[in-house]
This record gives structure tokens, C-alpha cells and sequence, in this order.
């Protein structure tokens, strides 16, 4: 198998908690880059989205620094019959902007991983890059 860029996206709004944010990163199931099972989710997503990973505004590839929204300092775990989450600390400068429009928007998960040939999400890659 061949490690690849995943992307994926959730629906989950965030929901505010202090001054951060409780996201929804990955759920299992079918999305557009595979199908997640719970088991990889849990055993392997805290892995590959370790503390600190970092959050950006949008998918641009070249992941400029202007575009970092903020950081998950705590990474990420699964909780039961959610998914993988974690919390979301933005920077001051974009906490505004996080405040106005994260009740609203949904997120992307961008992380390297594996899939077989049946399409199924097998292996996240803990990856400097990886985030969402």
C-alpha cells in the first residue's frame, strides 16, 4: 500500500468550550477519500493528530502560514459514538472570525494514511503536515 494525502470532510459545527472550540475531526463510515472504521479512528487518529497539529482556514496545498486558524494543543482521542474530536485553540487574531462562523461551518481532515483495495482506510500516518 501506498501512503496518501486523505481529505475528509464532517458536518459537525463547532461548539464553543472557554476559548476553545470542540471539533468533530473524523467519523467512521464512508467519506470521499475512503471508508474509516471505528477501530482505525480510535487506535490510530490520536496518533496522527498529535498535540499541537495545526488547524488552517482552508485546502490550499501549499499551507501558507498566513492561513493558520490556530492549533489542538491537547491532539486528538475518539469518544464513543462521536468519532475522533479534539479542541480547536484559534489564534487571537482569528478568534472573531472562528466566534462568527464556526457554529456554522463543518471541517477538513487533511492526513496521510493508507487504504486497500476495497477503498478502506487502514493506516493514518502520523505525519508533521497532518491536520484539519
Amino acid at each position: 500500500m501506498v501512503t496518501q494525502l486523505l481529505k475528509e470532510s464532517t458536518a459537525s459545527a463547532l461548539t464553543k468550550n472557554g476559548k476553545r472550540w470542540k471539533v468533530v475531526l473524523a467519523v467512521p463510515g464512508k467519506g470521499t477519500s475512503g471508508t474509516y472504521s471505528e477501530e482505525v479512528l480510535r487506535e490510530q487518529g490520536p496518533n496522527a493528530i498529535s498535540k499541537g497539529a495545526k488547524a488552517f482556514v482552508d485546502h490550499d496545498p501549499k499551507r501558507s502560514p498566513k492561513d493558520m486558524i490556530g492549533t489542538y494543543p491537547d491532539g486528538a482521542w475518539y469518544e464513543e459514538g462521536v468519532g475522533l474530536v479534539s479542541e480547536l485553540q484559534p489564534f487571537s487574531h482569528w478568534e472573531k472570525f472562528v466566534e462568527e462562523v464556526g457554529p456554522h461551518a463543518g471541517l477538513s481532515l487533511f492526513m496521510m494514511g493508507e487504504k486497500d483495495e476495497n477503498d478502506n482506510v487502514t493506516q493514518l500516518t502520523p505525519d508533521r503536515r497532518n491536520g484539519v
